[in-house]
């Protein structure tokens, strides 16, 4: 197949570009480089320099595509709080003109990235705006014929995730621990995620390039577990900690109903956290 892979600079897109590759796929990776890095797209893979906001970036795209994965976007809770704006022409008008883009070279599979913070209440203008295309791409489905998939990725941690800009508590505390530093605790330490290696997140992709012939349009990928701060920090022995104001945020993710995904995939999660954890740590 030849597959369109927006955002495939960052840390889930160059992780699903190598393992399409390895299914001897053809991949364009259509990205604006403005958190993810050329230097990690495989050469084997095409890439197009563009932004998913412009109407003439994705004009000069090829129109021969067969399937295209949407994973562009802005994703830090606390930025979209300062600009809303600008979070929803790129989250909500970007997946709108892809969309648009696939109905007008009747390009008939389209699987969109969105996050868990879509799951009700919606809490930010992030979540909002990640929340908002899944309707676009219901009905894009509805009117269009679009085999459309909304894939609510929850927090996603695995190899070379210091791709993107906006780093997660996982990120973080690696690197403090392997300087010897303090692991820093936002607040109390209580919070909880329900937190999925990226393997896992890949092969629920891959595998949601099959016909879906169902009605369920949106699916979580998760472990259906919730895991606190003060976990993982005995994950990694316990070292010494420091603890940060609380944000903003959720204190308390509801963990992922991964049922929807198994029943229409096959699909469930394979690698435990404090697994990889200490395979990165000794």
């Amino acid at each position: 197949m030849k597959i369109l892979v927006t955002g495939g600079a960052g840390f889930i897109g160059t992780h699903l570009v190598d393992e399409l590759l390895k299914q001897n796929h053809e991949v364009l990776v259509f990205d604006n480089l403005s958190t993810g890095r050329i230097d990690n797209i495989s050469k084997e893979a095409a890439f197009v320099k563009g932004d998913i906001t412009s109407k003439y970036d994705i004009f000069k795209l090829p129109k021969d595509f067969d399937a295209v994965y949407h994973l562009a976007g802005l994703l830090d809770v606390k930025a979209s709080l300062n600009n809303p704006s600008y979070y929803t022409t790129t989250n909500v008008v970007g997946t709108s003109n892809i969309l648009e883009f696939c109905k007008d070279n009747n390009i008939k599979k389209f699987i969109y990235a969105s996050s868990c913070a879509s799951e009700k209440p919606i809490s930010s203008p992030y979540a909002l705006t990640k929340y908002l295309p899944e309707y676009y791409c219901n009905m894009y489905n509805n009117l269009f014929d679009i085999d459309t998939l909304n894939v609510r990725f929850y927090n996603v941690y695995g190899e070379n995730m210091n791709v993107s800009g906006y780093r997660l508590v996982l990120s973080i505390f690696l690197e403090k621990f392997s300087l010897g530093e303090p692991l820093p605790i936002v607040g109390d330490g209580d919070q909880t995620r329900d937190f999925i290696y990226v393997g896992d997140i890949i092969s629920g992709l891959i595998s949601a390039l099959k016909p879906n012939n169902t009605n369920i349009r949106t699916i979580n990928l998760g472990t259906n577990q919730s895991i606190s701060i003060n976990q993982i920090v005995k994950m990694f022995g316990s070292p010494k900690t420091t603890n940060i104001p609380e944000r903003d945020e959720p204190k308390h993710i509801t963990p992922a109903d991964i049922n929807p995904a198994k029943d229409l995939l096959n699909w469930e999660p394979k690698m435990k956290l404090e697994k990889w954890i200490k395979t990165q740590i000794q």
